[in-house]
C-alpha cells in the first residue's frame, strides 16, 4: 500500500486527538486488507488524506478531512469525515448541536435536504433514502461562522458520478 496523508494539527489535544482518530482509521483499513496479486492491474492499494474547509472559534473548531482509498476496481472511494469539537471543553459536537445552531429539527433538515438536492440532482437521480431523517444520514457535518453543512458521501444520496453531496444550513447560534 501507499499512504500520502496531509491534515491539520491545532495543538488543541481534544481536536486533534479526534482528527488523528480518522486518520488512523483509514490507514488501518488499507493495512488490513490483503495485497492485489502481482498480475493485477490495480497495483497497490492507496490511501490519502487531506483537509478541505477548517472553522476555528472559540467554542467551534471545525476540520474537513478529505479521504480516498483505492483497492483495485473501477474507481476510487472518497470518504469526507466531519470533525468537530469545542476546543474549551474538547466535548465532540453531535448532531444535537449541530440542528441546536441552525434552530431546525432533523424532519426539517430532512425535508430541506430531499427539496434541494431533487432540485439539484432530479427527483429520479436522487436516492431518497439517504435523506431520511435519520441520525446516521446527517452523521457528517461541518461547522463555519454562518452555516451548518450536512455531507452526504458518495452512494448515500446519487450515484458515484454525483460526487459527493453538501447541503449548507444559516446557523442562528
Amino acid at each position: 500500500y501507499t499512504l500520502d496523508l496531509s491534515y491539520p494539527v491545532f495543538s488543541i489535544e481534544s481536536v486533534d486527538t479526534e482528527i488523528q482518530k480518522a486518520i488512523d482509521a483509514g490507514v488501518n483499513d488499507i493495512k488490513e486488507l490483503p495485497a492485489n496479486p502481482p498480475e493485477s492491474a490495480a497495483g497497490k492499494h492507496e490511501f490519502t488524506a487531506q483537509s478541505g474547509e477548517i472553522y476555528a472559534s472559540s467554542d467551534v473548531v471545525s476540520a474537513e478531512l478529505l479521504l480516498w482509498q483505492y483497492t483495485g476496481g473501477a474507481h476510487g472511494l472518497p470518504v469526507t469525515v466531519g470533525v468537530n469539537v469545542n476546543p474549551t471543553t474538547g466535548r465532540v459536537l453531535s448532531l444535537d448541536d449541530a440542528l441546536t445552531m441552525i434552530g431546525k429539527t432533523l424532519d426539517e433538515v430532512s425535508g430541506a435536504t430531499k427539496t434541494a438536492l431533487e432540485t439539484k440532482l432530479g427527483a429520479d437521480a436522487l436516492f431518497a433514502g439517504g435523506t431520511e431523517p435519520t441520525a446516521e444520514n446527517y452523521a457528517t457535518f461541518l461547522v463555519s461562522e454562518t452555516d451548518v453543512t450536512f455531507v452526504f458521501q458518495v452512494y448515500q444520496v446519487a450515484a458515484y458520478s454525483a460526487g459527493v453531496q453538501k447541503v449548507s444550513f444559516e446557523r442562528v447560534k
